[in-house]
């Protein structure tokens, strides 16, 4: 089970587009490290982290997602993006 998981999700990433959002990320933390650290702390970068960590993951999910099956959520997915 976890061994189809694994090979399902190294097939549908892309590395070089994942290393260069991890790079991407990482330049953002350093630079928010070095702008902010003197005046709040590290209180921003935590946060960053956090919400970089959780964009990753599900970019993962996404990947994993068979495009097709996203057809019924379309209306809705639209009627949120309309609303936002």
């Amino acid at each position: 089970m976890i061994e189809r998981i694994l090979r399902r999700v190294t097939v549908s990433i892309d590395t070089t587009l994942m290393g260069i959002a991890l790079a991407v990320l990482a330049v953002g933390l350093v630079t928010l490290y070095s702008a902010s650290m003197v005046q709040v702390g590290a209180r921003y970068l935590g946060l960053q982290f956090i919400w970089g960590a959780l964009g990753l993951v599900l970019c993962v999910v996404a990947a994993m997602m068979d495009y097709r099956e996203l057809k019924r959520w379309v209306p809705w997915m639209f009627g949120l993006a309309v609303l936002l």
